[in-house]
């Protein structure tokens, strides 16, 4: 995150940053897909991907900007469909430097060195563009929001008209479904938005389950503002998690509603960036 403290990712975290993003493999080609499957083999590849109502797992999380800045850091994961995310930034310490949660279109974020909170609600940014491009941490919310729609599958045909979409998304005009080259498992999707604007997902670095299953432990999310990059280490599908798990809870930290003016104030506050 483009604000995290450079003091509490020191030299043992940049070693085990460098050592995990090497493994989870780092600067690969991307993913070869099959031009224009019939739906047939749309319909059959994506049926493979295990049915995700929650998630959990750590990781690695990747952005690089538009503007070329990057940062990345090692996170743990809680997911819950269609809305409910919460992503920790993790110290070398495994204690947590920053907090992003987002539960029914509400979002906190959480300072832990300044025991401060920015909440709001998706509704009130989505519109405002000039605003979302000073936020380094909207980039974040903004893409893994819907993630439970990133991995929808197509409808049975294999074509996927009329798609649903997350709340905080404009009006999807399209989505293409990308399979890999030899036709047998997902590859990601294209959304076209009806103003004008394209997403891509790339999946990859499947996990077998059983019946024939598969999950990606690799997202990328590129967006005409960022790219993504998302690394599961052993994912765990469909825990059990209480809705208390994205209810914020932090009561001795001071609570400041996040206004459109004031955004960039944390980014200006300290003004680090986190170990590459």
């Amino acid at each position: 995150m483009a604000v995290i403290d450079k003091s509490r990712l020191l030299a043992g975290g940049v070693v085990l940053l460098a050592g995990l993003l090497a493994v989870m493999g780092c600067g690969r080609r991307p993913v070869a897909v099959l031009p224009r499957p019939p739906a047939a083999t749309v319909a059959a590849a994506w049926n493979r991907l295990a049915a995700v109502n929650s998630l959990e797992s750590r990781g690695i999380i990747r952005m690089t900007a538009a503007d070329g800045e990057k940062n990345a850091g090692r996170i743990r994961l809680l997911a819950a469909a269609p809305d409910r995310l919460k992503i920790q930034w993790l110290t070398p310490w495994q204690t947590v430097a920053w907090q992003l949660l987002l539960n029914r279109q509400q979002f906190w974020l959480t300072d832990s060195k300044e025991k401060t909170t920015y909440y709001g609600r998706l509704a009130d940014w989505r519109s405002n563009h000039g605003c979302r491009r000073q936020l380094w941490w909207w980039r974040y919310l903004e893409m893994l929001a819907g993630w439970s729609e990133l991995l929808r599958p197509p409808a049975n045909d294999g074509r996927g008209e009329r798609p649903l979409r997350a709340a905080h998304w404009p009006a999807v005009e399209r989505v293409e479904y990308l399979v890999t080259a030899d036709g047998r498992l997902p590859a990601g999707k294209i959304i076209r938005f009806a103003n004008g604007e394209e997403w891509r997902l790339e999946l990859a670095d499947f996990e077998e389950l059983p019946a024939g299953k598969v999950f990606p432990r690799r997202w990328t999310i590129t967006t005409p503002r960022a790219t993504l990059t998302l690394l599961l280490a052993a994912p765990r599908l469909n825990p059990p998690l209480g809705g208390t798990v994205f209810a914020y809870r932090q009561d001795s930290f001071a609570l400041r509603e996040f206004r459109c003016q004031q955004e960039s104030q944390p980014a200006q506050r300290e003004g680090e960036k986190p170990q590459k």
